[in-house]
């Protein structure tokens, strides 16, 4: 606290005073430092924060944060889904303060499907092939000519085909779904034909006991 001191002296002649003030002054509040290294981050992406605080001898993290901090230091922060407003608290013999800094995420990118058959059409009881990828995906299900729940990357023989379809594939993720598709026509299957010399005519023509062909 301020005071004033006094110092009385006394001798033969009588005796005399002197007096000095002494002026404490408050204690300087704390002041805080707190930056990060991006304001916007990606989906998933991560940012670092730094601080630093004077006059201070305890810091408080709160909102997107917790815990108690150093009075300096820096904290990494991963794998970030939201945004989110981060505060710092200092205390010090001079009262307390506060400081705060948001980090804003962008939203989550939408799955892009990429989807294909190796051949648009076929022979009847022919065979093809389908291939797929995905991104920003975690989970992908078939319908259509198909069914189930599939890779988010993978390849499929499809053989013996008798009849034409529309594969769909449809994938999701954290930004949402997005789906894809094939056509693939099976082609007629050919007439039967009779072996007859001189003459070619349909398998319907003739009983079951003749010899059919290709």
């Amino acid at each position: 606290n301020t005071g004033t001191y006094t110092l009385t002296c006394a001798g033969a002649g009588g005796s005399t005073a002197q007096s000095v003030t002494v002026v404490v002054e408050a204690p300087t509040a704390p002041t805080i430092s707190l930056t990060s290294s991006a304001t916007t981050v990606a989906y998933n992406g991560s940012a670092i924060l730094t601080w630093s605080a004077t006059n201070a001898t305890s810091c408080t993290a709160s909102g997107a944060w917790s815990g108690t901090k150093a009075t300096s230091g820096t904290q990494t922060l991963s794998t970030l889904i939201t945004t989110g407003t981060y505060t710092l608290t200092c205390n010090g013999a001079g009262g307390s303060t506060n400081q705060a800094v948001t980090l804003t995420v962008q939203s989550a990118p939408v799955p892009v499907v990429t989807f294909t058959a190796n051949l648009a059409s076929v022979a009847y009881n022919g065979t093809a092939m389908l291939s797929w990828s995905s991104t920003n995906a975690m989970s992908c299900s078939a319908s259509g000519a198909w069914n189930g729940t599939k890779s988010t990357s993978g390849t499929l023989t499809l053989a013996s085909l008798t009849m034409s379809g529309t594969y769909t594939l449809a994938c999701t993720g954290n930004g949402g779904s997005a789906s894809a598709s094939a056509t693939i026509t099976v082609l007629a299957p050919p007439e039967a034909k009779i072996n007859i010399p001189g003459s070619a005519v349909s398998a319907s023509t003739y009983d079951d006991r003749c010899a059919c062909l290709p």
